[in-house]
């Protein structure tokens, strides 16, 4: 084997400074980009522990709140049954606002976990103003578990005075009996509920 010139050493030399600088180069870029990841990964489990921490420390405020639905959600029975109450509630609001509604068209009974369920119903009504309004107003009774879903309120083309409204409403029960969890405090479950999203178990409108 010819012995190397002293130049051609020296290249030698170099190309294998620059394969060890390029290994060295990438080794460096993919030990920071796993420290990256690494470091994302921690502030998320942080993020999730300080979550997970935040909802212990809640749990009796929240296993109260679970209990007070329990309580107060009507019991579901069939859509056979309910769908047919929940529309003589409308027929019901409908004849003391003075609204007029044409025949409601019922909804797939809808799953929304923890064993609540919803029935519902698709329906256009028309009336005055003031007709609508209470007739919103006592479909969302305080006192029931209903709420709307959609709401499209227009004005009549032939008639300005009439104001035309579809909607859809979704009366929410409970399947079974579901057990009580202790607590060992009784903040006020009902404080944070609303009329759009729960009420008690009265499933007809106040007629005072």
């Amino acid at each position: 084997m010819a012995k190397l010139k002293t130049s051609e050493l020296r290249l030698l030399i170099a190309f294998g400074i620059l394969i060890i600088g390029l290994g060295s180069l990438i080794g460096y870029r993919m030990l920071t980009e796993k420290k990256d990841l690494a470091e994302q990964e921690s502030i998320r489990l942080q993020g999730d522990i300080s979550l997970y921490r935040s909802l212990l420390e809640e749990r009796d405020l929240w296993d109260s709140r679970r209990n007070w639905l329990n309580r107060k959600l009507p019991l579901f029975t069939s859509p056979e049954v309910e769908a047919p109450k929940l529309e003589g509630i409308v027929n019901e609001s409908a004849r003391i606002s003075g609204a007029s509604i044409d025949t409601p068209r019922p909804i797939a009974l809808k799953e929304l976990g923890n064993d609540i369920v919803q029935i519902g119903l698709a329906l256009g009504v028309s009336g005055t103003n003031d007709e609508i309004v209470r007739f919103l107003a006592l479909l969302q009774d305080r006192d029931a578990f209903r709420r709307m879903e959609t709401l499209n309120l227009k004005p009549d083309k032939k008639e300005p005075e009439v104001v035309r409204c579809e909607l859809t409403l979704g009366q929410l029960y409970i399947r079974g009996d579901m057990p009580v969890v202790p607590v060992t405090e009784s903040p006020d479950p009902a404080t944070p509920v609303t009329a759009s999203s729960a009420g008690t178990e009265s499933t007809s409108p106040k007629l005072n």
